[in-house]
């Protein structure tokens, strides 16, 4: 998914929020998220690396 879908999604969901505290949070939870898929990749690659038998 592209940026600009994930910002239309942000969007639309943030539209039915309250409160500036609320749309803090989600924001928060949403680079939180895309943060840790990040990590989550970078140690499939160097896991790939270090055990290249994996078959990655």
């Amino acid at each position: 998914m592209h940026e600009v879908d994930h910002l239309g999604m942000i969007s639309n969901t943030l539209s039915g929020l309250s409160s500036p505290e609320a749309m803090s949070d989600h924001d928060l939870l949403y680079c939180f998220r895309r943060d840790s898929n990040k990590v989550q990749n970078y140690l499939k690659i160097l896991k790939c690396r270090i055990v290249p038998e994996n078959g990655c």
